[in-house]
């Protein structure tokens, strides 16, 4: 299989006046978070156009920040489905606040196969999810190496992928600080989405979703480089 058989979807088959399945409660919450981030970040969300009003659908940010879930999130008009730590849920009011937002759990650095069971069955049940193809956070910024399961999930159940970059959210809340750095300024790019066509070949899955990772990859490095270089030219300004 070639990188032209994964295609991303035209601008003929993105959605343009579909109101994607939400809620009240959903819609008070993201506007909660946009107003915080506007206010705190100046955070800009491009390419919202690119997402999908239909599921199954996946959407793959890099994580870098402990903003990413509710940041991404907010710029979506989807109700969405997460997978949380499962420590989480032992915690009482606390699992009742994260299932309520559509979260399940999941055991972290294990192959945890009722979390696959339940995001594929989310994901059939053309509902849309975000999943972090890194499968944790970056501690320096950059981009890690993805792991194999939302490719082979999204494979499996036929889903679309959005790739989205963030940049800017490792500089105001990075996993090695207690609490966010105020007023540094956050982007949110997403890109269009990729299609997977069906396939029943078992024995060349691994093959496509290693093109899958690969695609998700080249855009969100792409916004990342960028990026980097703007801050270097911004660097200079200032040292002058």
């Amino acid at each position: 299989m070639t990188s032209s058989e994964i295609k991303s979807v035209s601008a003929s088959q993105r959605a343009k006046a579909v109101r994607p399945d939400t809620s009240f409660v959903w819609e008070c919450t993201r506007a909660i978070i946009l107003e915080y981030f506007k206010i705190f970040h100046r955070v800009r969300y491009r390419g919202q156009r690119n997402i999908p009003a239909e599921g199954p659908l996946i959407i793959a940010p890099n994580h870098v920040s402990f903003y990413d879930p509710p940041l991404v999130a907010a710029g979506v008009p989807h109700r969405m489905r997460f997978m949380a730590w499962d420590a989480l849920f032992r915690v009482p009011f606390l699992k009742q606040l994260i299932s309520a937002y559509g979260a399940f759990p999941v055991r972290a650095k294990s192959a945890d196969k009722s979390a696959v069971t339940a995001t594929l069955s989310i994901l059939r049940n053309r509902e849309c999810m975000m999943i972090f193809p890194e499968g944790g956070r970056s501690k320096d910024g950059q981009l890690k190496s993805f792991e194999q399961g939302l490719a082979r999930m999204a494979v499996k159940a036929g889903a679309r992928i959005v790739p989205v970059a963030v940049t800017g959210a490792f500089e105001s809340w990075p996993c090695q600080h207690l609490l966010p750095r105020w007023f540094h300024r956050i982007m949110v790019k997403y890109y269009p989405a990729i299609n997977i066509p069906p396939g029943n070949n078992h024995n060349n899955e691994k093959q496509r979703a290693n093109l899958v990772n690969q695609l998700i990859a080249s855009s969100i490095e792409r916004r990342m480089r960028a990026s980097a270089r703007l801050r270097k030219m911004n660097d200079r300004r200032k040292a002058r």
